[in-house]
């Protein structure tokens, strides 16, 4: 990851030698990793519209909760409240949505703290003062979590969202698959509803693909760093 140490000029073999632009171009991926991590943290991953005759309607779902849009009126409902009326309203059956968002939010977290973690480990790899393997395995463990946020999302909240919401009444929509458009015609008039992941989704995915970047690039800053053998 980020390995911006500077080359030593001790003793053979004493302190690595590195390729500044290639460490400083893995710190600066390094770094967009954690930038879009926090985003992800805070933007929608999750956005559903319907459109028709009379009426204009949306919701957005982000790790705090969730804000339907009808017409002129705004409301939000944090994952607690929502899970308080749903219990109400199944029998103390509790609701599966939020365990689908937090358990992505927390992933993305340890994500996160993985890839900051990489920043100093790198510089201290680059300075001999690490050996790269550690660096290597902080790096692959922040690339796993990442995807492991992206994937659990997708993997789960299909059927999350059927066994909240059910499928009201729809052959199609955000009961039967991540993300799509379906329109309906009834009596010569058409409504349209469409869904699918927000740009936090995404944020992950796009971190993990930083972070393995700056891999190969904190790599190659190093290539050639080991102590040549000494003649026979």
């Amino acid at each position: 990851m980020g390995d911006s140490g500077a080359g030593g000029s001790g003793a053979a073999g004493a302190k690595p030698a590195v390729n500044m632009k290639l460490a400083m171009g893995a710190t600066v991926l390094t770094i967009l990793a954690v930038v879009f991590l926090i985003v992800g943290l805070v933007t929608p991953w999750y956005m559903a519209s319907f459109s028709g005759p009379g009426m204009d309607a949306s919701s957005t779902i982000t790790f705090s909760g969730i804000t339907t849009k009808n017409g002129g009126n705004t409301t939000t409902q944090t994952w607690d409240n929502f899970t308080t009326e749903y219990k109400a309203d199944h029998n103390g059956t509790a609701p599966q949505l939020p365990g689908v968002y937090s358990t992505s939010m927390y992933i993305s977290l340890v994500a996160m703290v993985m890839a900051i973690l990489g920043i100093p480990v790198g510089y201290m790899t680059g300075a001999g003062k690490v050996k790269p393997m550690v660096a290597m395995l902080i790096a692959i463990l922040a690339i796993v979590l990442s995807l492991a946020a992206f994937g659990t999302f997708a993997a789960g909240h299909v059927a999350a969202y059927n066994h909240d919401f059910g499928d009201s009444g729809m052959s199609e929509g955000p009961h039967k698959t991540l993300m799509g458009s379906n329109s309906t015609t009834i009596g010569g008039q058409t409504a349209t509803i469409t869904w699918g992941p927000g740009i936090g989704y995404w944020m992950p995915l796009v971190a993990a693909i930083m972070v393995i970047l700056s891999l190969v690039l904190g790599m190659r800053s190093m290539k050639g760093s080991m102590p040549a053998s000494p003649p026979k």
